[in-house]
């Protein structure tokens, strides 16, 4: 008998050549690329006529596609709608945004337009662009009321590039009449009461959320952001925790426990006794290294904090910081190390390489606990284990006018000792 419709090989070639728009939107070079699947796709003319006619085919042949997809409805909806966003999407471009931000500070009529168009484009990337233009339409007011008034009237525009230019009337001359949208009045309302934020995407984000006092619990959270502590994601990371299924409360909880809790890896100053022989060079050489691996490690442990806070709670990210703590700062206080301002002092130092290598080996070995950790499954789980484990352990006993060599020695020696029962436990975990 033969066949009616398309083949099953071509049908699911219709699937595959739309797979793309599930993919993350962001801006490279100027322009808008979807990653998907590891690669980076750059949507021209070719991408959404592709797109097009696969799901014009799709549609010829719907009795079969409905039995490689039960919800072939939904999805046809789905991926028609995020074909024309993306169609819009393609037509947007800013070669040189600096220059497009820096036109629209001199009142250029034609930049503020551009920018109100770049709103789609704010709205809906995965990363915070590197000027936005959010901020450049309201530093430009009045001149961009219109444009962010057609924003706002234009249907067929997003809600969170709506939400935006919601905020940004908002701040700079309330609404006669809120927008009846809830989440536009959300966007609308925040920007009237605390003023236009110094991260609109993160915020705009977070407000999509309907519960009470959010718009408090906001504005609470641009405060920590701006803050000082060891645990302080950027707004960049920020927005990867909402995108990874967090929502608003989980984030607080995070943000506000990292501020919470004291540094693990903090500046320190290396004292020592007459009795032990180190001269005031080296103390000083001792302390700006150790300020130089803080800066030099810092981004790496807060990628590690970050995937354990991705894909667990609040109580993991408590946890990891006490077992650094525990680690890292505990023990060289132990050994007299005492908290210092951190800022740089011009003054005479002398290198002390069997320290520098001691206490590089030994973060070394933090970060692979780390990156372990953040690579389990079941990280809540071993984090408690963990923390049980290292609440019963004691650390270093207090220093004995130790030199500098020995200092960092027996730090590294006493992590050695910690390696065997924590690897065993992650071991197992794993």
């Amino acid at each position: 008998m033969r066949r009616r419709g398309p083949k099953p090989v071509r049908l699911r070639a219709h699937f595959a050549a739309t797979a793309w728009l599930d993919g993350e939107i962001h801006w490279e070079n100027g322009r808008i690329v979807w990653q998907y699947a590891g690669r980076s796709i750059p949507v021209g003319h070719s991408e959404i006529s592709s797109v097009s006619k696969a799901l014009v085919a799709l549609r010829k042949g719907e009795t079969a596609a409905r039995r490689e997809r039960r919800d072939f409805d939904a999805w046809y909806a789905a991926r028609i709608a995020k074909w024309r966003l993306a169609r819009r999407l393609a037509t947007v471009d800013a070669p040189d945004l600096e220059a497009l931000v820096s036109q629209s500070r001199r009142r250029n009529p034609a930049a503020i337009e551009r920018l109100s168009q770049l709103l789609l484009v704010e709205g809906l990337v995965a990363k915070p662009l590197p000027y936005s233009p959010a901020q450049a339409l309201y530093e430009a007011w009045p001149l961009s009321r219109l444009p962010l008034r057609s924003v706002l009237r234009d249907l067929e525009m997003p809600a969170e590039t709506q939400a935006l230019a919601a905020m940004i009337i908002g701040a700079c001359a309330p609404f006669r009449a809120f927008p009846t949208d809830p989440f536009l009045r959300r966007t609308a309302h925040y920007g009237a009461r605390y003023g236009f934020p110094k991260h609109p995407q993160l915020v705009v984000l977070l407000l999509r959320e309907d519960t009470p006092s959010i718009e408090a619990c906001v504005a609470r959270l641009e405060a920590i952001i701006e803050s000082d502590f060891y645990c302080n994601f950027t707004a960049e990371k920020l927005q990867s925790l909402l995108n990874s299924g967090h929502n608003a409360s989980s984030l607080f909880k995070i943000v506000e426990s990292g501020a919470a809790y004291s540094d693990p890896f903090p500046p320190l100053t290396f004292t020592f006794s007459a009795a032990s022989g180190a001269d005031l060079a080296v103390q000083r050489e001792l302390t700006q290294f150790w300020k130089d691996s803080r800066s030099q490690f810092r981004d790496s442990i807060h990628d590690y904090l970050l995937a354990i806070a991705r894909q667990g709670t609040y109580r993991d990210l408590e946890a990891t910081l006490e077992i650094l703590r525990h680690l890292i700062s505990n023990p060289l206080k132990a050994l007299g190390a005492v908290e210092s301002d951190g800022k740089k002092r011009k003054r005479r130092v002398k290198k002390v390489s069997t320290f520098e290598q001691s206490v590089e080996e030994a973060i070394t070995f933090v970060l692979e606990l780390l990156k372990q950790v953040a690579d389990c499954r079941q990280s809540g789980a071993l984090l408690q284990l963990l923390r049980e484990v290292l609440q019963h352990k004691t650390s270093l006993p207090e220093g004995e006018n130790l030199l500098p060599a020995v200092w960092s020695s027996r730090w590294l020696q006493w992590l050695r000792s910690e390696h065997r029962e924590i690897f065993s436990i992650l071991t197992v975990a794993n």
